[in-house]
This record gives structure tokens, sequence and C-alpha cells, in this order.
């Protein structure tokens, strides 16, 4: 096991070979984990950890609040050999987080929403930013690596307008500090990438599928530009693209990619 400093004091177990470098502020986690990539300072399970951050994104752009007291965290996993696959560390980091949250706080019941937040009670508590990023690699090629970013509402949830209501685990009555639910993460991310690396989607997508949120619910994706389909949510294909189903909720009429999800009563 490797250890490492905590700025507050205590001391994150990581899994062995892993690495974390730990800032009190950063603009971003996951702009400071591209930077390294791009100087050729990437590591498999290298995580930039912030206790806080001035300038968090979350998906398409928009804003991450990020007051001390919470989770912020990119780790940084070296990109499968089919490009095709990369997708898919998005819903290992969801499992990850999702298992994280229920050995921190069973109360919770935790809930993977597609494609990349998790809910708890009906309210979001962490989200997930996939990024690709290329550094020097061997012969002059580029080595493509992900960055995956995850923030996890501990203390308090962002007080600033969002799409979905906002929870934090302290709203469960659970007090953990972000150290002790890094320690815990990193362990749940490094035991999922395992079994992805290992085994295959197939995994992944069965225990994604088993804590999805409003499976066989009418829902309502936007596409954006104001593209708006609705239907039932049908699962996953086995590349982890949303199924929307017809009123029969077994017919499948489109496949999507990308979209804000919206059960009924959001």
């Amino acid at each position: 096991m490797s250890r490492t400093g905590d700025l507050q004091g205590e001391t994150p177990v990581l899994p062995a070979g892993w690495s974390l470098s730990c800032f009190e502020e950063l603009e971003s986690t996951s702009r400071t984990a591209r930077e390294r990539v791009e100087r050729g300072e990437a590591s498999d399970g290298q995580i930039i950890w912030a206790l806080s951050q001035t300038g968090g994104r979350g998906r398409m752009g928009r804003g991450w609040s990020s007051p001390r007291g919470n989770l912020y965290q990119s780790c940084l996993v070296r990109a499968p050999a089919d490009p095709a696959r990369a997708a898919e560390a998005s819903f290992v980091a969801a499992v990850a987080t999702a298992r994280a949250l229920e050995i921190l706080c069973p109360a919770s019941q935790p809930r993977c929403k597609w494609p990349n937040d998790i809910f708890c009670q009906g309210a979001k508590v962490s989200g997930i930013l996939l990024e690709l990023a290329r550094g020097p690699g061997e012969g002059g090629e580029p080595s493509p690596w992900l960055i995956v970013g995850i923030g996890i509402n501990l203390a308090l949830a962002p007080d600033t307008p969002s799409l979905y209501p906002a929870a934090a685990l302290a709203d469960f009555g659970v007090e953990v500090s972000p150290a002790a639910a890094l320690e815990v993460l990193a362990d749940c991310l490094c035991g999922w990438l395992s079994v992805w690396r290992t085994q295959g989607f197939g995994p992944v997508r069965e225990a994604w599928l088993s804590r999805a949120m409003g499976l066989g619910e009418p829902v309502e994706v936007r596409l954006g530009a104001g593209q708006v389909l609705r239907g039932h949510f049908g699962g996953l294909d086995t590349t982890g693209r949303l199924a929307l189903t017809g009123d029969d909720g077994v017919t499948i009429e489109h496949y999507i990619s990308a979209g804000d999800v919206f059960f009924q009563g959001m």
C-alpha cells in the first residue's frame, strides 16, 4: 500500500502502485491532470486531489461549485487499446462511486443516473466527467490517457443553479472527511478498473444496471438545440448507449449516446 500525507492531517491509503498529489486549491483537478499528461508525467492510477477548486467543470462546460469540505479528484487511467471502448470508463467510474457511497453511507441508497451522475434519494450527490488527453509516447506516437474526474458532495450541496436538485452525505446524517472518502473511492475505482480490464464491459454494465435510476420508467431526454425525445428508459446497449423504448416498454425506438435525462417529478 502507498501512503501520502493529507493537507488536513489524515493519511489516505491508496491501492498498491497508485500515487496522489494533493493541493489546497486548484482551478480544476482535471486541468492539472491534463497538463501532466501533456508534459509526459502521467502514470496509471495517479490522482490529483484538491480541497477546493476555482474553476471546476461538469458536462457540456457547466460549472461545478467546489467549496471546501467536499471531494474533488481526477484520476489518470491509461486508455484502452480500442478507442471505441474509452466511453465505458464513465460507467466504471459510476459503479465505483456508487459502491463507495454504499460503503460510506448505506442510508443514501445511491443510484446511477445515465450517463454519469450519482443520485441519492432523488438528489444529485456526485458527478463524473470523463476526458481524453494525449501526451508523449514511445516512438513519437501520442499516448492516450483518460482523465476520470469525480466530485462528491460530502459536507454540503452547492447552492448554485442546476438541472437537478443536489444533496450531500451530511444530509443523510453521515460526516465523512474528503481524505476518508478519497481512500474508499480509490479502492473501489481500482477494483472496478481491474474488472473492466480483465473481464470487459459486461460485468460493469450489469453492476450499473443493478443500481440504475429510473429503469423502465417514463423518461425525457433533452439532446440540445431544443430537441427532446420521450419514451421509457429501457436500459443500456452493449456500448453504454441509453435504450429508449416506446410506450410498450419493449420496442426500442432510439439509442442515445449523449443527452440530459429527466424522470417524472424531476
